[in-house]
């Protein structure tokens, strides 16, 4: 099992893409609204109180926007079919992706 932490740039995609993961059988999928940090000539300085969401975004170098975060758990043999689903709905420039390990995941079952 993999847990996919996908950011999402542009807002307007994300109505079409949960469509398409929900035809796609691919469940469970948890969406953050993010802000992320703003970095000022060196400095960093954050908007109201910040939560660990924000560092993600941080990290991945988005400032001065409003996106969404999505967890999306999924069985590894699924992974390429996601990215191909990812691909084919959003331009590279508008996402980020990263893939954990995720050892145990209880709940959500059928």
């Amino acid at each position: 099992m993999k847990l996919v932490i996908l950011v999402i740039k542009e807002e307007t995609l994300l109505d079409d893409f949960l469509k398409k993961c929900s035809n796609a059988g691919i469940k469970n999928i948890t969406v953050f609204d993010t802000d992320s940090c703003e970095s000022e000539k060196g400095g960093t300085k954050y908007g109201g109180g910040g939560n660990i969401f924000n560092s993600i975004k941080y990290a991945l170098d988005y400032y001065n926007d409003e996106s969404k975060t999505l967890f999306i758990p999924i069985e590894k043999n699924r992974i390429g079919e996601l990215k191909d689903l990812i691909k084919d709905l959003i331009p590279s420039h508008q996402y980020s992706l990263m893939l954990l390990n995720l050892e145990e995941m209880i709940g959500f079952e059928e």
